[in-house]
């Protein structure tokens, strides 16, 4: 995943400043200054790291040159991290090496390292990933001014090829609604109609799953879920998740919490048919477990919510699923969510819909407050087709950042801070322009390049 989170994912929920008596540390590691590496350096089993871009973004990169390939930034105050506020970490990473894993280590004292689990990492990247670590070790304290990164195979064999880092960030998990990783399906093989990692969606007799460029609310692609024959009205089809979220921790038996998720839904009628609308049953699915394992019994191990809208063809519809002071009868530290496709729905032979933007939250009063404005009225792009420079405008809004994906769902160029991009060296097509504002508001546009 990229700098998006997933962007078209969910957007990181970032923190406040702190107050001015409260630790100025640096939280975020984006990597964007020319030949500033924000003093991450090889520590052992790595080339030389150096900043430099790719495709218009600023990133480090440096190849793997012995075992376990490590990089630290060790500092003195006040520039560590704050790892009172501050208890999760998220690494952007292309991984073209043949480590298969990462962890992230801390010495808070000048002692023994302590990492976190290793988590495994996908290889042979075409774009970039998104990991999360739980940073919860008791010797997370105060300010962590010594911090590594490291990536490794099998503790044995030495680390080839190359590793690139798009951003390092450190957060509040109170303060993060998403707990869902790859929310928009764009992660994954560009161009390919199978590759949705961490999805895991399983087609049924009457019915296939595929990533698709057909209908799409931002980005480029969404899951296509498309009925070779009539829903039989008994199969309830899960949209499965191979990604745990990890809780700061457990949570006990009885505790209460809230739950709030999302996602928009596209109805496809069949050709010729006459189908105007179709009533759609879908359910938003938490799972709980306990260190990767669901919890029993299965009424405490999953919880459904259920929303039932009539949905015009041809047209974005969002599911809500809202849930208040929900309890377990058994303690857990993990959550997953999925999208369901209800046993008790009509669907047809020929009909499709579309499942896009995913959006789901732990323990929260509401989702992400991201706005999202789909082909914005308000937002301009010219010209249009563009040959070499184009230039993007929103009305009554500063521009922050600016994505350009390519139609098969690669991002293909970032800025911040600019209203101006150069695309000249972009081939030839049609092409998403997302636009991000100071006031969290997204407006996306096409345009074509020349």
């Amino acid at each position: 995943m990229r700098k998006q989170l997933l962007m078209k994912t969910l957007p990181i929920a970032f923190i406040g400043m702190l107050s001015t008596q409260a630790l100025h540390a640096q939280q975020t590691f984006d990597f964007e200054t020319s030949g500033d590496t924000e003093l991450w350096e090889k520590n052992y089993g790595t080339t030389t790291v150096v900043q430099t871009t790719d495709n218009g973004k600023g990133v480090i990169s440096f190849d793997g040159a012995g075992k376990n390939a490590t990089l630290k930034r060790f500092v003195s105050s006040p520039n560590g991290v704050d790892a009172n506020s501050y208890t999760y970490a998220k690494v952007v990473v292309k991984n073209l090496s043949n480590a298969i894993s990462m962890r992230i280590g801390h010495d808070n004292d000048g002692g023994a390292v302590t990492w976190t689990p290793e988590i495994s990492i996908t290889t042979a990247d075409t774009d970039y990933k998104t990991y999360f670590f739980a940073m919860s070790s008791t010797q997370w304290v105060g300010e962590e001014l010594n911090m590594q990164v490291q990536f490794r195979l099998d503790n044995t064999t030495s680390i080839a090829g190359t590793i690139t880092i798009d951003e390092i960030e450190f957060f509040d998990p109170t303060t993060y609604a998403g707990i869902v990783q790859n929310p928009s399906f764009d992660d994954g093989m560009a161009g390919t109609t199978t590759d949705y990692s961490p999805w895991n969606p399983q087609g049924r007799a009457f019915n296939d799953v595929t990533v698709s460029t057909e209908q799409v609310r931002t980005g480029t692609r969404s899951l296509k879920v498309n009925y070779a024959s009539n829903h039989d009205g008994s199969s309830t089809q899960y949209i499965w998740t191979n990604y745990s979220y990890d809780l700061p921790s457990t949570v006990s038996t009885g505790t209460t919490f809230d739950l709030r998720a999302s996602y928009w839904v596209y109805f496809e009628a069949a050709e010729g048919s006459g189908v105007t609308e179709r009533e759609i049953r879908l359910q938003g699915s938490y799972r709980f477990l306990m260190n990767d394992v669901q919890i029993e019994p299965w009424a405490d191990g999953n919880l459904f919510i259920t929303d039932v809208i009539t949905v015009p063809v041809n047209t974005w519809t969002e599911f809500t699923f809202e849930g208040n002071a929900v309890s377990r009868g058994t303690d857990f530290n993990q959550v997953q969510f999925r999208p369901v496709i209800h046993a008790n729905n009509t669907l047809q032979a020929g009909e499709a819909i579309y499942i896009d933007d995913l959006n789901a939250c732990f323990n929260c009063s509401t989702l992400s407050s991201e706005k999202i404005t789909i082909d914005d009225t308000n937002a301009l792009v010219y010209p249009n087709p563009v040959e070499d420079r184009l230039n993007v405008a929103v009305k009554n809004q500063t521009i922050s950042k600016i994505e350009i994906y390519a139609i098969t769902g690669a991002k293909v160029v970032e800025a911040k801070n600019t209203s101006s991009l150069n695309v000249s060296n972009l081939n030839s097509g049609i092409y998403v322009v997302k636009i991000y504002s100071d006031t969290n508001v997204v407006s996306t546009k096409r345009f074509i390049k020349k």
